[in-house]
């Protein structure tokens, strides 16, 4: 799936940059790593998938063709192409990169960073989404994932990223504001937060992390 307006989307991460790893005390879930799509996770991306499609999101997605190598393969470049923006897009959706959060070649999660805004994606959807596997849930991964991600996106030009989630969605809210998210408003069922990019290394572990090609 690549990205559109306020949609999920299980799309890439940037061409050439490089894993983060957090140190242990950022969170309470697995000391994963924030890295770009890649092959190496294809059984477990799968596994999460099927996960996914039991709550009935990613239905676009088929976990059968998935398996295969070769199709992975050249869906992880699909996801990895949606970053470049010099790709032409159709109307409406804008470049995109998204981070997979792996921990030992086990996916746990996605997040997507969208280097511009439509009026649409100003309303709802942001310039950051994110989601962890159902099975990964509630052990701090979504908070690591989105530390980690502050400085790709302020390599991106984004001083203060936006954040939308539904007025239920309390696991996101509080994940936004354990990351020094702030609410801007809240608009038919939809909350809009703001979140500095620039952050403290000493709270995002920035400093530490390790880099991989």
């Amino acid at each position: 799936m690549t990205p559109k307006q306020g949609r999920r989307s299980s799309a890439p991460g940037v061409r050439g940059i490089s894993a983060v790893r957090l140190p242990p005390g950022i969170g309470n879930g697995p000391a994963g790593q924030l890295r770009p799509a890649t092959e190496q996770v294809r059984l477990s991306y799968v596994a999460a998938l099927r996960e996914y499609q039991a709550e009935g999101l990613y239905p676009d997605l088929n976990p059968v063709a998935l398996s295969d190598p070769a199709a992975f393969r050249a869906y992880v470049h699909r996801i990895r192409q949606a970053a470049d923006s010099s790709v032409q897009l159709p109307p409406g959706w804008v470049p995109e990169s998204t981070f997979w959060w792996i921990a030992q070649d086990r996916y746990l999660g996605r997040l997507a960073i969208r280097h511009r805004l439509t009026p649409a994606l100003q309303r709802r959807g942001g310039h950051i989404g994110f989601d962890v596997r159902p099975s990964a849930r509630n052990q701090g991964c979504a908070k690591r994932m989105l530390m980690a991600a502050l400085p790709h996106a302020a390599r991106l030009g984004l001083e203060h990223a936006l954040l939308t989630c539904d007025v239920d969605n309390l696991a996101s809210q509080r994940v936004i504001f354990a990351c020094g998210g702030e609410l801007i408003d809240r608009t038919d069922g939809i909350l809009r937060f703001t979140l500095r990019t620039s952050v403290d290394p000493a709270t995002t572990g920035e400093h530490l992390g390790e880099t991989h090609p």
